[in-house]
């Protein structure tokens, strides 16, 4: 699920391809002619900013198959209602390109733009085309249509009601309010229209509200999200403060991210918390370092025999085995043991192992490398 790094009260556009892209895993996510995905990654401020509800989201989005019927001034308007933007020639998703008989479109789940060839009021035939050289690719038989911006009306409420009351609550100068709603009536992106995002829908949803029921949450370091999501939300309240205080007409933090109460409730629900990723003897290595600092015997060092008792070498490392006393070419050919291994990182915390009769021949060394018996 990519993230909108932008902020909706910044200076900067947000990136429309990451806009399509944040759409399109949506779509994924409610589209039931394809198999769902198995695993979903999200950072947390992905997981703050809310989305169109997936009811309104579902009415923007359709398929278009071969041999439909469909009008062309049909087709146009569905493209606009999901937000595309009408180009001469498609090059990025969410744009579209109209030539007679021919609708060339760019959805964002799609890693290829698609040609749409009608015959009257008839579908004749869908191929993939490059979108460099302009030339298709391969014919196919479906292609999916959902929306690539969020700032497509999907309420039914005035759109001018709503701006002016948000100018009213910045105090924004008329002439400001008055040119914001002549764009808006007449479907023009301009900048600053992220600002309104939600004046949109009803009511913008979590990100969570499209999962699928039985979903298993895996939150790593969820503490350390929350803070994160913490000085996230400071730093728009600085934000939106800014922009009120250049009588900005702009919608409510609380209308754009999920509060942290919500968020915090959400991640400590998660059957699955992930305090640490620790490599395999990681573990281990500390558990041993701490019982030495608190005077305790490693539990991976074995205790002392009787008085026929091997080597320290041989005992640490663990060449004594029920098939062999000593370091032998078996031992050499199986590679190191477990206990040799255990050894091996006990002896770089402490000295040395140090035989107490001569080392074993050279060819025995291999039992734990060098690193004990030697």
């Amino acid at each position: 699920m990519p993230e909108i790094d932008t902020s909706p009260y910044a200076d900067a556009a947000a990136d429309p391809r990451t806009m399509a892209l944040r759409l399109a895993a949506l779509f994924r996510l409610v589209d039931s002619q394809s198999e769902p995905p198995k695993l979903i990654v999200a950072s947390v401020r992905s997981l703050r900013r809310r989305v169109i509800p997936p009811p309104q989201f579902q009415e923007l989005c359709t398929r278009w198959d071969e041999g439909d019927e469909l009008p062309r001034e049909d087709a146009i308007a569905a493209l606009q209602r999901a937000g595309y933007t009408r180009v001469d020639v498609v090059e990025d998703p969410g744009t579209y390109a109209v030539r007679g008989g021919v609708i060339d479109l760019f959805v964002g789940c799609a890693r290829f733009p698609t040609r749409v060839e009608f015959d009257d009021d008839i579908i004749e035939r869908l191929r993939l085309f490059d979108p460099e050289s302009q030339r298709s690719l391969r014919q196919v038989h479906s292609v999916a249509i959902h929306p690539v911006r969020e700032t497509v009306a999907t309420t039914s409420a005035s759109l001018r009601t709503r701006v002016l009351a948000l100018a009213d609550a910045a105090l924004a100068p008329s002439s400001k309010s008055r040119q914001i709603v002549d764009n808006l009536e007449q479907g023009l992106e301009f900048f600053g229209v992220e600002a309104l995002t939600p004046i949109f829908h009803d009511a913008m949803a979590p990100l969570w509200d499209y999962l699928p029921r039985g979903t298993r949450w895996v939150i790593e370091e969820p503490d350390a999200l929350l803070g994160v999501a913490e000085e996230q939300a400071q730093e728009t309240a600085e934000q939106h403060g800014r922009a009120l205080a250049e009588r900005g007409v702009v919608a409510p933090p609380e209308q754009f991210f999920v509060p942290e109460a919500d968020l915090g409730r959400r991640l400590r629900a998660a059957p699955v918390v992930l305090t640490r990723l620790l490599v395999e003897g990681e573990a281990a290595d500390s558990a041993e370092s701490r019982d030495r600092s608190e005077g305790q015997v490693p539990k991976s060092m074995p205790r002392r025999a009787g008085p026929n008792r091997q080597p320290r070498s041989g005992r640490r490392c663990g060449c004594r085995s029920a098939r062999t006393s000593r370091c032998g070419p078996r031992s050499r050919r199986r590679g190191p043991t477990a206990a040799a291994r255990r050894c091996a990182r006990w002896s770089t915390r402490s000295a040395r192992c140090r035989p107490r009769r001569p080392a074993p021949p050279a060819t025995s060394a291999s039992c734990c490398r060098g690193r004990c018996c030697w």
